[in-house]
């Protein structure tokens, strides 16, 4: 099961590349999408990306996010997993 997780942001920052190389050492199982747009707000860009997205698990990211623990996301869909009314 691949969970899209979604990074929307208005601009760039060095803080993004970090969250990012965080990601990617501590997630699997996932396929990312940086939704760049200066010109709407997080909750806009959230609106967007559900629309576009091409999996049915979606995650969203903030551009600050710090995932510090290896296995978070499939911790998260056990959960869901377990209980079906979460989500």
């Amino acid at each position: 099961m691949v969970v899209e997780i979604i990074i929307p942001v208005e601009k760039y920052s060095k803080q993004l590349d970090i969250t990012i190389s965080k990601l990617e050492s501590h997630t699997a199982g996932y396929e990312l999408t940086v939704l760049y747009d200066p010109g709407i707000n997080v909750a806009e860009a959230r609106e967007q990306a559900t629309r576009n997205a091409k999996h049915d698990l979606i995650c969203f990211l903030d551009f600050d996010s710090e995932m510090i623990q290896v296995g978070w996301l499939d911790r998260m869909l056990e959960t869901l997993a377990k209980n079906l009314d979460v989500g």
